[in-house]
Formats: structure tokens, C-alpha cells, sequence
């Protein structure tokens, strides 16, 4: 933010010398917040570029600029073929001035919450680049309120600084504080006031002779018209002509630093996003991981059952069993016989055991995954090469074409199959026609609307599981209009019995040699949606 007093003031003089005496021959907006003003003098052009961004503003002196041809909004008409006699800044504040041959004054304001430029005559706001609406006619004095400072007797130096010295700014007060070794909380007395007094008097000598300065360094960038010691040690130091130069570098890098930024802000979003996912996706894999290595219980469960074989009557709820002094309740399924019931209790061991290597297998996975994407945000934190920056830049408009198969639900059945399903019409289109295998089983729902579901088999020769089968079922009818239904007919077949033809809307197919299945919608338990 250009907002120093002293920066302002050698600029103000170096824009005097530069166009006094030149005509306006234009003034036009194309970017928000961007004022252009063109001066003109015996055939040499020159560019005013006023940004008065707030809390960001600049004042640039270009010998060219490319106007566009469209969005360019042609302002203060009644400024052409004026001429600019003089440009100081304001004893006052941080207000440049271009005073014009008939007595009005161009005011460009960097006063922090109010920049904008002014049109005033006897300071009175004709016009305004912003909210003229409301400044015109209105008295500039009215915004720019011009009272004197209070000068502390005592307090600290910080007070001292702020009260008396406030156009200086935080550069130059850590500079007055280095050489004085002392710091802005130090209480203030008379001696060091006097100290404190000179030095500033030496600063301001130094101003009238100033070097044109930039300090920086990863994080930081200083602009200065005299060498200051307390950055000399820590900072790069870059030497300019002079204070149109200084100004010109000083918003070039302000503009890589903030695309450098900015970019970096991206991707580590990203990544962060993408580790939050993964530490929510290994707290649920671990969840199941644990419930899963008590699945001998079930089996347990189903022992107990048939043990007890002839001591369950008709639409009993529970089985009391009693080991020592511990008693165990089992719920069994009222409306299944006593065997039946065991059965079930053996089919969810055997399946919860199977997925005990699969999930560690995952947590695993997902683990490693973890540690590369923490070690990508350390790497990225300490970023500061540009040409890094930028490639990873271009990463981030490639990584705007997400993969496709994102717009699927998928589920991981064992470490043999996988099941697709379909969002909507579109992205079950995509799954039939392009993410599916000749002989991949395709299923559907029978009587009414579904997604398309896909059983990935991987071997066009494997002898399926009849349990698989119905699982993918169980999925297909889930995601349909009969999920909360009893018993349904899901129809499915290979996929290269599946007939797309022309003219068919988005969603819309053909099958040839189905089957028909019952299941009950339901997504299968203990088993992991990773869509």
C-alpha cells in the first residue's frame, strides 16, 4: 500500500517535474477501482494509473498504455485540454494535488478508508471517482478532518512516535528505536525524547537528498528513501534511480507476491480439504476395523443358538445365555426359525472376518497417503520460488477436470469386486457406456426408476457368488424409487447384452437376456462406500 507521507511527497515532486504544464487528453476506467488519466505536450504522451483500492492504493507514471477496446468507461469529460500547472501534496494529509490553469484541483487521496479522486473547486467536490453520488457538492473538509496531534508529556516511546511522528510510519520508527536501542514500550523522559527528536531531524535531513530504496525478503517488502540499519542484515537490499522506478518494482512484486500467494492458498486448501477427508475415511475404516476383530462373538452367537435349540419358542426376541457369572443377550429375527437364525449370525462372522486384512489394507493405504500429502503442505509453506509457483499454477487449472469417475458411488466388496452406481441420468450414461466392460453385470430395477448399477468383475470367466450377486442387487434396488419397499425384482445381465440405441434419451437402454433377482434395498452391511 502506497500510504507513507514521505513516499507520497517525493513522488508528488517528481510528478511535477514530470507534467506540469501538460494538457489532459483523457480520463477512463477499465479495471474497478482504476482511474487512467492521459497528459499530453508537444506530441509526448504520458499515463497517470491511480488504483484506489482501499487499503491498496497506487499512483503509476506510464510513457504507454494499451486502452482496450470494450468495457472502457470514459470519465470527467470537462477535464480535456485542461492544463495542470502545478502538483504538491497537502501540508496535511496523505492528499496529492494537480492544480489546473483555471483554479480547480485533481485530488488523488490515499488517506487510509477514503481513496478516491477529487474534482474541487474552493473545496468544494464537483466530482468524485467513487461514490459521487453522495460527495458532490459536498465540502472536502467535511472527509479530511485536519487537527493537530496531541504531543504526549510522558507514556512511551511507541505513544511518542504514533502522536508526534505518525507520517513517518513503522519503518522508520524501527529504525529510530534500533539505533537508539530501545523499544516502542520504553517510558519516555526527557533525554530520550531529545534523542529521539534528533534522530528524526536527521531522517528528514536525509529525505531532502533521498536514495530510492527496497528492502525484502520472503515475507516482507519495505520501501525507504534513506538506508536503514535495521533491515540491512536481514533484507535484500535493490537501489532505484529514482522514486517512479521505486514505485513501478515495488507493485510489480506486490503483484507476484500476491499471485505467489494466492496460488500457494489454492493447493494447500486443496490438500488440507483432501487430508480431512482421509483422516475422516481412516477414523470410520479403524471404527469398523475394531468392530470387526470382535466378529468371533457372532460366531459365539450362532453356537449359542443351536445349543439352545429347543429352549426358543415362537417369536422370542432374545437368547439369555449365561457363561459364570456374565449373561449374554442375543437378538434373534422373530419372524426366522432357530437355525436360521444361527445362520445368519455365521454369515456375518465369515463376511466381517474377510474384510478384517481388506480394511487394514485400506487404513494402510490411506495412511502413506497421508504422510505424502502432509509432506506436499510443508513443501508448499515454504514455497517462495516463482517459477515453482507457476507450474503449480497450471496443475491447479488441469486439476479443474476432475476424474470422471468421481460422479459414480462406488463400493468395495472384497479385493475381486466392486460396485459402480450411477448419480443421475447423465453420469449413468457415462457408467453404461463408458466405465463398464463387456462382461461386467449390469442391474437395474424392475417397475420403475433407478440408477444403473454395475457389478466390476475384473474376469469375464469368473464364476460370480450367488451372495455377490445379491448384494449388487440389494445396492441397484437401494438406489431407487422402491428403496423403502419389501422384496423387489432387480433385472441384470453382461453389460455387452446392453443396447444403447439412437435417439434413446440420457439414461436409457435396452437389455437382452436378463435375469430377474428379489432382494431387499439395502446397502450392504460393514461394507465401504468410497464415493
Amino acid at each position: 500500500m502506497l500510504n507513507n507521507y514521505y513516499i507520497l511527497k517525493e513522488l508528488a515532486n517528481h510528478l511535477d517535474k514530470e507534467l506540469s504544464y501538460f494538457k489532459i487528453s483523457g480520463c477512463f476506467s477499465q479495471e474497478k477501482d482504476q482511474l487512467v488519466i492521459s497528459f499530453s505536450k508537444d506530441g509526448n504522451t504520458k499515463y497517470l494509473l491511480f488504483s484506489c483500492i482501499r487499503n491498496n492504493s497506487s499512483l503509476l507514471l506510464r510513457d504507454n498504455y494499451s486502452k482496450a477496446k470494450q468495457n472502457t468507461a470514459t470519465l470527467f469529460q470537462s477535464l480535456k485540454e485542461i492544463s495542470v500547472s502545478k502538483i504538491f501534496i497537502d501540508i496535511s494529509d496523505r492528499l496529492i494535488y494537480f492544480k489546473t490553469e483555471n483554479n480547480l484541483n485533481l485530488i488523488c487521496s490515499f488517506a487510509s478508508g477514503k481513496e478516491n479522486f477529487f474534482i474541487t473547486d474552493n473545496n468544494i467536490i464537483l466530482e468524485s471517482f467513487k461514490e459521487n453520488s453522495a460527495l458532490k457538492g459536498t465540502s472536502l473538509n467535511n472527509h479530511f478532518l485536519f487537527q493537530p496531534a496531541t504531543i504526549p508529556e510522558s507514556g512511551t516511546v511507541k505513544e511518542y512516535f504514533k502522536n508526534k511522528y505518525i507520517r513517518f510510519g513503522k519503518s522508520y520508527f524501527k529504525e529510530i528505536s534500533f539505533r537508539l536501542k530501545i523499544t516502542l514500550e520504553t517510558v519516555l523522559n526527557d533525554t530520550l525524547k531529545s534523542n529521539v527528536d534528533t534522530e528524526f531531524l536527521i531522517l528528514l535531513d536525509r529525505f531532502c537528498t533521498p536514495e530510492f530504496i527496497i528492502y525484502t525478503n520472503q515475507n516482507d517488502m519495505i520501501m525507504s528513501l534513506t538506508p536503514l540499519e535495521y533491515y540491512e542484515n536481514s533484507y535484500k537490499k535493490i537501489q532505484f534511480e529514482n522514486i517512479i522506478d521505486l514505485i513501478s518494482e515495488f507493485y510489480k512484486r506486490k503483484q507476484k507476491q500476491k499471485f505467489l500467494t494466492n496460488t500457494k492458498n489454492k493447493k494447500l486448501t486443496e490438500l488440507e480439504s483432501k487430508l480431512r477427508k482421509i483422516d475422516s475415511k481412516i477414523n470410520n475404516l479403524t471404527v469398523r476395523y475394531n468392530e470387526s476383530l470382535g466378529s468371533v462373538k457372532f460366531m459365539d452367537y450362532g453356537n449359542s443358538i443351536l445349543e439352545h435349540l429347543n429352549d426358543i419358542f415362537p417369536g422370542q426376541e432374545f437368547l439369555e445365555v449365561y457363561s459364570g457369572d456374565s449373561k449374554t443377550k442375543i437378538r434373534l429375527n422373530t419372524s426366522a426359525s432357530p437355525s436360521m437364525n444361527a445362520q445368519k449370525y455365521y454369515q456375518k462372522y465369515k463376511r466381517q472376518k474377510e474384510s478384517i486384512s481388506l480394511l487394514k489394507t485400506k487404513i494402510d493405504k490411506l495412511k502413506k497417503e497421508k504422510q505424502t500429502i502432509s509432506a506436499e503442505i510443508n513443501k508448499f509453506n515454504s514455497m517462495s520460488d516463482l517459477k515453482e509457483i507457476k507450474k503449480i499454477s497450471k496443475s491447479l487449472i488441469k486439476d479443474k477436470n476432475p476424474d470422471e469417475t468421481s460422479k459414480f458411488r462406488k463400493f468395495i466388496l472384497n479385493e475381486d469386486y466392486q460396485v459402480w452406481v450411477g448419480k443421475d441420468s447423465k453420469s449413468n450414461d457415462l457408467l453404461t457406456v463408458k466405465y463398464t466392460a463387456p462382461n461386467d453385470l449390469w442391474f437395474h430395477i424392475r417397475g420403475t426408476s433407478g440408477s444403473h448399477t454395475v457389478l466390476k468383475t475384473g474376469n469375464k470367466n469368473a464364476n460370480i457368488d450367488k451372495h455377490i450377486i445379491e448384494t449388487a442387487a440389494s445396492i441397484c434396488a437401494y438406489y431407487s424409487k422402491a428403496r423403502n419397499a419389501g422384496t423387489v425384482p432387480v433385472a441384470f445381465c453382461l453389460k455387452k447384452f446392453i443396447k444403447k440405441r439412437k435417439g434413446f434419451k440420457e439414461g436409457s437402454v435396452v437389455m437382452e437376456r436378463e435375469k430377474v433377482i428379489f432382494v431387499k434395498p439395502k446397502l450392504p452391511e460393514g461394507f465401504d462406500d468410497i464415493s
